[in-house]
């Protein structure tokens, strides 16, 4: 294929593939990332840590507010889980959730990783987080804020993903104790002497409430939540929910919705790209439809100036025929100009030997082929006649007048005139240059047995025959006898 139809070949690829493309063109606003509370889908969310608590047979209330949160505080016995809250908690909730907890009435699964609920962390358990961000140079990921820690809780030991986290800082008198720290190869954004940096820890009270303090909520993340490749985050965190309800499903779960800030809703506005392609080419060839859309009538009209008056639907057939053989032309010519043939077929060979005639030839002539194997002949023996005649008059058939030929067949010029003629129509067809015959052939067997007939009678006038090779039984050679 040539460069030229190939160019366009592709380019009519990538038309029908931007037509059915899903692109759009538009804008988008807000990042669509929700904050860690439980009732939020995206990935920042922690709407899948909630359904596995509520699927492992937890009792699980979501608080929604101060007064409910109050209330549900003074039933029972519990555990309260405020996981990477984005608001602090005000004085009141404070100093309930202190009385519960030293009461041994409240156990505490609480991830912060920054200084919102500094007031708490100190009041509650002798704690402090700076919020200054743990590099990790041992981590095996690009970024060293990102590393693999190991959590062991009673006989249970699990490796999870800390995706930035800040150090722990307990004091003399906490209750809390590291249970998972950063490797000794570790500095953070505030202290750069390396050393091991607590990101996990743990206690019980004197009156048996539990506490697990955890400075990263991203195990809890809907993003996070689900990785198992280098490390069973799931298996992390139920570790630390089962240390500190004692695993005990009975129990109330209080878990904070309230203390979050709206995610921001991500916008977007696009157009799809395909109707807009789609679009523009029907308005395009809106011109051209009209055009051809009034061709009917035309046709009609211009068989009454005969006096022949047509059907509309006979007419629209006759165009739309028209248009088809059209098409097919055209594509022919732009990606198709080679010769019509079948490649499993032998294409006769043309010599100019002195030679018999052969039964090769009278099995030629009765032997039945496929309508590319005549085309293809006739067009050859086409070439002949116009290697022969520029041979005898210096130019092709192509322009060799009746006068000329007159000089060597005579009386006969007309019939080899016409011979010339109906080659041409043939050979041109086979190459592309004439879209269809006129008059059509239906038998093609016949049409090539009578062009031949005629051929070798037009070359007998100038000494020169259609032979076979005796040799050769599937293909015709044309030998040219010489003078």
């Amino acid at each position: 294929m040539k460069l030229r139809s190939f160019i366009y070949v592709m380019g009519f690829v990538a038309l029908i593939a931007v037509i059915y493309s899903p692109s759009t063109i538009g804008v988008e606003a807000g990042s669509g990332i929700g904050t860690t509370s439980p009732s939020e889908t995206s990935q920042g969310g922690a709407s899948q840590f909630l359904s596995s608590l509520k699927q492992s047979g937890y009792h699980v209330v979501l608080v929604n507010d101060t007064q409910t949160e109050q209330r549900l505080l003074l039933n029972g016995k519990s555990v309260f889980m405020l996981l990477g809250a984005d608001l602090q908690l005000s004085q009141g909730e404070l100093q309930s959730i202190r009385a519960r907890y030293q009461g041994g009435q409240l156990s505490i699964l609480l991830a912060e990783g920054n200084t919102t609920n500094a007031a708490f962390l100190g009041t509650v358990f002798g704690a402090t987080v700076s919020g200054a961000a743990i590099y990790d140079r041992s981590s095996p990921f690009k970024d060293q804020r990102i590393f693999t820690v190991t959590l062991k809780l009673g006989a249970t030991t699990e490796t999870g993903v800390i995706d930035i986290a800040s150090p722990i800082q307990a004091n003399s008198g906490s209750v809390l104790r590291p249970v998972a720290t950063s490797s000794a190869n570790s500095f953070d954004a505030l202290d750069s002497r390396l050393g091991a940096r607590t990101v996990v820890a743990t206690g019980t009270n004197v009156a048996g409430s539990r506490t697990v303090l955890i400075t990263d909520s991203a195990p809890f993340t809907n993003y996070l939540f689900g990785y198992n490749q280098s490390a069973n985050e799931k298996a992390f965190v139920g570790s630390m929910v089962d240390w500190v309800t004692h695993s005990n499903r009975s129990q109330t779960v209080l878990y904070d919705n309230y203390h979050y800030r709206s995610a921001a809703p991500k916008f977007s506005l696009g157009i799809p790209v395909g109707p807009i392609v789609a679009y523009v080419l029907a308005q395009l060839l809106s011109g051209v439809n009209s055009y051809y859309g009034g061709l009917p009538a035309q046709t009609q009209g211009f068989f009454q100036n005969f006096g022949i008056s047509i059907p509309e639907a006979l007419a629209r057939v006759g165009i739309a025929m028209l248009l088809l053989l059209s098409v097919y032309g055209a594509v022919r010519r732009w990606f198709a100009p080679e010769m019509k043939g079948k490649d499993d077929q032998p294409i006769p060979s043309v010599e100019r030997s002195i030679v018999a005639e052969s039964k090769s030839r009278i099995d030629f002539l009765t032997t039945s082929r496929n309508k590319s194997f005549y085309v293809a002949t006739l067009a050859r023996l086409y070439e002949v006649f116009d290697d022969i005649m520029t041979k005898e008059f210096g130019f092709g058939v192509s322009s060799v007048s009746l006068e000329e030929l007159q000089t060597r067949f005579g009386a006969r010029a007309g019939e080899a005139f016409k011979l010339f003629a109906d080659l041409r129509r043939v050979y041109e067809y086979a190459n592309g240059k004439r879209r269809f015959l006129f008059p059509p052939v239906f038998r093609w067997k016949s049409r090539v047995s009578t062009l031949t007939t005629r051929a070798e009678e037009t070359l007998n006038q100038l000494g020169i025959t259609i032979t076979g090779s005796s040799e050769t039984k599937e293909k015709v050679e044309y030998a040219v006898r010489g003078r």
